[in-house]
């Protein structure tokens, strides 16, 4: 095999690599609403002067 083929074959095997850099998978479970309703009311709470 010559340089060039070897070359050849080893762009296309980590092209999938290069072009993909960076990209995050859309996960399927999102924060739970009480979960963040939760974070959201003990944030509020701890500014809240007494």
């Amino acid at each position: 095999m010559s340089a060039v083929q070897r070359m050849k074959v080893a762009n296309e095997r980590h092209s999938k690599t290069i072009t993909q850099r960076g990209h995050v998978q859309k996960t399927t479970v999102a924060a739970r609403p009480h979960v963040t309703s939760a974070f959201l009311f003990i944030s509020l709470l701890l500014h809240v002067p007494l």
